[in-house]
Parts: structure tokens; sequence; C-alpha cells
């Protein structure tokens, strides 16, 4: 079997990731986008623009990520709604990536349409943005730092299926399990020291019909989600996460090592 690294991984199913920290303080997000214009850090991106936080729910990540930072910052879903954010972005062949900047959160998010070109250069990024935050409010509190990786494939059997994911994955599915009742769904939380990762996997039944004989097909459809994620405010909020990206990448490490448990490379 070979083993497949970090920084190595080729996988073309992985569709979105999000790498996302919020915060609380006395910020002005206007201020911050102004702090940013000043720099290069989005050299070649496309300007900010701003819209609202009802948007993001249809174009961004899931009505559960509002409710992540609603419960950071112990303000209701609709006044996160309401807010405004700005949004640099960067077309690519295979990826397009957005950083929304707010004032609750930054977030990073990759819409991958090719092979997963992995995260290690973004956490630069991300670095670099988190450090004008922190040099316009000294007080910001940090709540919570989360990196959520989203997998999406279909089979046409559980034979190819499990030839991909590792029985752990799904567990109870078997080669002989039947693929015309499928209504599973698997979640799991675990903890290593102060990072917490919530594995959810789903089996869905998709019907779709072949545009030339009108056919019914029955495909597997598979969801990987992974959120790995950091809200001790001890460690957010000491000097060393605030200088450098060490916790962002020991998340990016542990997301790796969450996915690879149940992948077979």
């Amino acid at each position: 079997m070979k083993m497949v690294s970090r920084q190595t991984i080729k996988d073309k199913h992985i569709q979105k990731v999000i790498l996302r920290l919020d915060y609380v303080g006395p910020l002005n997000d206007e201020k911050i986008l102004e702090r940013l214009n000043a720099t290069d850090v989005f050299k070649g991106w496309l300007g900010a623009r701003a819209s609202h936080n009802n948007i993001r729910v249809r174009t961004a990540y899931n009505m559960d990520d509002l409710e992540q930072i609603s419960n950071s910052a112990s303000i209701p879903v609709e006044e996160i709604q309401k807010s405004t954010f700005y949004r640099f972005s960067k077309q690519m062949d295979d990826l397009d990536v957005f950083f929304d900047v707010s004032q609750f959160y930054i977030c990073l998010v990759l819409q991958i349409h090719g092979c997963y070109p992995g995260l290690d250069n973004y956490i630069d990024l991300f670095a670099k943005v988190k450090k004008e935050v922190i040099s316009c409010e000294k007080n910001v509190n940090f709540q919570r730092l989360g990196i959520r990786k989203v997998r999406k494939e279909d089979f046409n059997s559980y034979h190819t299926l499990l030839k991909v994911f590792r029985t752990n994955a799904f567990p109870g599915i078997t080669e002989k399990s039947n693929s015309e009742n499928i209504a599973n769904e698997f979640t799991d939380i675990k903890r290593n020291k102060d990072i917490k990762i919530r594995n959810n996997r789903k089996l869905y039944k998709v019907c779709y019909t072949n545009a030339f004989d009108k056919k019914r097909i029955i495909k597997i459809q598979t969801v990987l989600d992974i959120d790995t994620y950091m809200d001790d405010l001890a460690k957010l909020n000491g000097k060393i996460f605030k200088i450098s990206s060490k916790l962002e990448k020991k998340l990016n490490q542990e997301e790796f090592d969450q996915y690879s448990s149940f992948m077979i490379t």
C-alpha cells in the first residue's frame, strides 16, 4: 500500500475546504479592510466586495457554520446574517479561492474543481490576515479556530466504494449491502488533547437519467465531512498563536490524519 502524505495528496473528490477564525471584540471590519488594502497580502486577487451573510448560506458553506459563529460570538444567527463581510477572490482553472473578512471572523474557502491543492500555502496567507486583525484591535478575543473538509463521490456499487474507503468509514456496509435502501449517517466526535474532531459520513441513493436512452441510473453517493477545531480560549489568545501559524498547521495535520484514517491510499 502506497502511503500518501499531506503534501502529496491528489484527491479529486475533495470539493470544499474551509479555514475560519471566530473572534469577538470592538472590531471595525472597514478598518481591517483598509489595513489589508494598504499591504500586498491580496496582490493578484480581485478586490474586496461587500456582501451580507444571508448570501453566504448559499455560496460559501452551510447554515451550521453560521451557527458556530453565532455560538462563538454569543450573538443571534439573525444578527450574523444581517452583518456585512468583505470578500477577496481568486479564480484558477481548477480552484476558486475566497477570503472573507468581517467583524466576527476571517474565513478562507477553497472550492475545488480538480485535485486538492493542499492548504499549506494558504495557511501562511491566513496568518498574515490574522496579524492585521490584531493590529486593528489589541483586545480582540479569539473564540474558535477550525478547518473543515468536505469530500463527495458517487459509486456504482459497494464493491467499488470499499476499494476507496476503509470499513471504519461506514460501519456495517459490505459488498453485499442493498444499494436500493441507502439512508445511513455516521457521526463521531473525538478529542486529541486540545483539538476536537467531528467526523460526519453520509451515504445516499441518488438517481440520474441517462441523456441518451433515458434509463434510470442509481448511484451510491458518499459525503465525508470532517470538522477539526480548537475552542480553548487560553490557547487561542496566547502569544504564540498570535504571532505564528503554529496552531493552524497543527490543525491541518490533524485534519489530514482523520481523513487518511478513512481512506485506502
